[in-house]
C-alpha cells in the first residue's frame, strides 16, 4: 500500500509540472473566465494515458501525444466556447502502469497480437471542443465554481500493417478555484470521462475489428492545476488528471 501511494504521489508531482491547461485545455478554471466579450488563441500539448478494454479480447494501455491549436470565445462572463484542432498519435501496448490502473495482460486475436502490442501511429488529425460555464465567480478574490463539457475525436492509421483506428474521448467536469496567490491561481475538481473507439485491420492475412472502451473501475477521476497570469494578455496553464486516467499537459493562451 505504501509503495502504491508513493507511486501515485510521484505521478501527481510529475504531472503538475508537465501538465494540460484548464482555460484553453481540458477543464476550465472558472476564476479566469473574462468579464466581457473576449477572444483567445492558444497552443496546448497534452499527454494522455488510459486503460482501455479490447472488448471480448482483454485489456490494453492507450497513450497519445496531442498538439492542438485552441480558439476560445467568451461572449458573456459566465459562458465560454473552445474549439481545438491539430495532430495526435496513438500507441497501444500491454499494460505498463498496472500498479496504478489495475490492467491485465492483453489477450487479443492471435494474428493481431504482435501488431497491436507495438501499434504506434504517426501524428494524424485530432479535434474537438468544450463548453464552459462559470456557476460562481468573484474575480477580485479569484473564487470560482465551474462546469465543463468536453469532447475530442482522433484518427490514426499505419499503412505498413494496414491498421487504422479512431477514438472519441468525452467528459464532464466540476472545478473549484478558491485561492489567489497574486499571479498564480490554483484549482482542483473531479470529472466523469470515457472513451469509445475501434481498430480495423484490412490486411489480407489477418482481417479483424477490435472495439475499444474504458477499462476502469470507475469513470470518475480528479484533476488539479494552476493558471499563471503573465501581463495583461498571456496565461501559462498546467493540469494533471488522475484515477480514471493518468494524463496531463501544458498550454499558452493569448487573450485579445
Amino acid at each position: 500500500m505504501t509503495k502504491r501511494w508513493s507511486i501515485s504521489l510521484a505521478a501527481v508531482v510529475l504531472f503538475l509540472f508537465a501538465s494540460s491547461a484548464a482555460y484553453s485545455g481540458n477543464f476550465l478554471n472558472p476564476a479566469t473566465i473574462p468579464e466581457k466579450l473576449d477572444y483567445g488563441l492558444g497552443l496546448e500539448y497534452d499527454l494522455t494515458t488510459r486503460g482501455l478494454v479490447v472488448q471480448g479480447n482483454g485489456d490494453a494501455q492507450f497513450l497519445s501525444n496531442r498538439i492542438l491549436l485552441d480558439v476560445a470565445f467568451n461572449p458573456i462572463y459566465f459562458f465560454g466556447l473552445k474549439l481545438k484542432g491539430g495532430a495526435a498519435n496513438m500507441s497501444f501496448s500491454e499494460a505498463k502502469l498496472d500498479k496504478i490502473s489495475k490492467l491485465t495482460k492483453m489477450n487479443i486475436v492471435p494474428k493481431a497480437e504482435n501488431q497491436l502490442d507495438k501499434f504506434d501511429t504517426p501524428f494524424n488529425f485530432a479535434g474537438g471542443g468544450s463548453l464552459d460555464f462559470a456557476i460562481l465567480k468573484d474575480p477580485d478574490k479569484y473564487v470560482g465554481l465551474g462546469f465543463s463539457l468536453t469532447g475530442l475525436y482522433q484518427y490514426a492509421r499505419k499503412d505498413n500493417v494496414n491498421l487504422s483506428a479512431y477514438l472519441f474521448e468525452y467528459g464532464a467536469a466540476l472545478t473549484l478555484s478558491v485561492i489567489s496567490l497574486d499571479t498564480i491561481i490554483p484549482y482542483l475538481g473531479f470529472d466523469y470521462s470515457g472513451e469509445t473507439g475501434r481498430i480495423n485491420s484490412t490486411d489480407a492475412r489477418a482481417k479483424y475489428t477490435l472495439n475499444l472502451a474504458d477499462n476502469l473501475d470507475s469513470p470518475v477521476g480528479i484533476f488539479a492545476g494552476m493558471n499563471v497570469v503573465i501581463g495583461d494578455h498571456w496565461r501559462l496553464e498546467f493540469q494533471g488528471r488522475f484515477l480514471n486516467e493518468l494524463s496531463g499537459g501544458l498550454s499558452f493562451l493569448y487573450n485579445f
